[in-house]
């Protein structure tokens, strides 16, 4: 491997990065650290493109903001694994403010009280977490990563949405909820 283009990008993933280098025929995987990578098809023996997956930021007990996390880029390929070396780094690059990558369950019962588990970062100091218009009345910040809520009467996909001093989570396709 040659090269990542950009070198780094948001910890919430979902970013176009360019990987060069040579012997990619045949790539079977492309991980940021140990997390995949969606591979874009259409590469060359020389060039990637595939798409950031959500990455990590360090936290200290207390420092927010949280600091940017470099990792490696790896490719594997039939022929084996890439070597470590400095031109693979890669860096997540913590939000400005919180960054929801994933609601889990996605989806639960129109009458609100799921239980359920937002993902993410930047969460220290949350003020608030919504889903769609609804502002949650139970929220629990587990961590910087993690919070804790219930889902109130809903109906449709909303999006999920957390709040912050340092600001709101945009919304994105990770931070979907669907009431059934």
């Amino acid at each position: 491997m040659t090269g990542v283009s950009p070198a780094s990008a948001s910890v919430a993933g979902g970013d176009t990065v360019i990987i060069t280098g040579a012997g990619f025929t045949g790539v079977t995987g492309v991980s940021f650290g140990a997390a995949s990578a969606a591979i874009t098809p259409g590469g060359t023996d020389t060039q990637l493109t595939v798409t950031s997956p959500p990455g990590a930021v360090a936290v200290g007990a207390t420092s927010p903001p949280p600091a940017a996390v470099t990792v490696g880029v790896i490719v594997t390929t039939p022929a084996g694994t890439s070597a470590a070396s400095p031109a693979d780094q890669f860096t997540y690059v913590p939000p400005a403010g919180p960054v929801v990558t994933g609601v889990s369950p996605a989806s639960g019962s129109v009458a609100g009280g799921d239980t359920v588990i937002i993902t993410g970062a930047g969460f220290t100091g949350a003020t608030e977490a919504s889903f769609g218009p609804d502002v949650i009345v139970s929220v629990i910040v587990d961590s910087d990563t993690q919070i804790t809520a219930t889902s109130p009467l809903g109906a449709g996909t909303v999006d999920v949405i957390v709040t912050t001093l340092a600001g709101t989570s945009a919304a994105t396709p990770a931070d979907q909820f669907t009431y059934l």
